[in-house]
């Protein structure tokens, strides 16, 4: 008996918009900026961890988006802590067209001595300390991408471990503060009247 040959899937002008489970389409627009971006990627880093959670373990599987998902928040989110920090202050926008996380901090940390003082910073020192705890396992973004970097040696020429139980609470507290300090940012600048939308 033949067997019919494989006929191609119908094409479509909208890829991937099939079915009724409308609750299964992403939107994608241009109305996003850095603090959804920024949002979206801790959401997946959690996602990731409760798999993890449900699957009582395999971590090795995950562990490698899991920081860059984690390490592309903290990018992101000390990007659009800055262009905040400058639209409340009245500033052009500026934004550095970098991935390093130590000179993107740097220059959040400016902007919210700026607007909230410095004994904001003080009373929140822990956060820096996240941050380099971090960076020591996450020093750069492509270590998480590819199995080398692009001086062709390895992205991690020893071993390490992470707890990604761990690295979920811990970037939580990270998520916390930033989160707080986006959502004063965003009030403050509703409320500052040389601001435009």
């Amino acid at each position: 008996m033949d067997s019919e040959a494989p006929t191609a899937p119908q094409e479509s002008n909208e890829p991937y918009r099939t079915g009724r489970d409308s609750y299964n389409y992403g939107c994608m627009d241009n109305f996003a900026g850095f603090f959804y971006y920024a949002e979206s990627y801790k959401q997946a880093g959690d996602a990731l961890i409760e798999w993890v959670e449900k699957q009582n373990g395999q971590a090795d599987c995950i562990i490698h988006p899991l920081c860059f998902l984690y390490r592309q928040y903290l990018e992101l989110i000390l990007k659009s802590i800055i262009i905040d920090c400058q639209r409340l202050l009245g500033n052009s926008f500026e934004i550095k067209l970098t991935h390093n996380i130590k000179t993107l901090w740097k220059k959040c940390r400016e902007f919210l001595e700026e607007v909230f003082g410095e004994q904001f910073l003080k009373d929140n020192s822990q956060i820096e300390i996240r941050i380099e705890r971090f960076l020591s396992v996450a020093p750069s973004h492509d270590a998480f991408r590819y199995p080398i970097m692009k001086d062709k040696k390895p992205s991690f020429p020893n071993q390490h471990y992470v707890n990604v139980r761990v690295l979920g609470e811990e970037m939580n507290k990270i998520w916390s503060l930033f989160f707080g300090i986006s959502n004063d940012l965003a009030e403050r600048i509703k409320n500052t009247s040389h601001f435009e939308p």
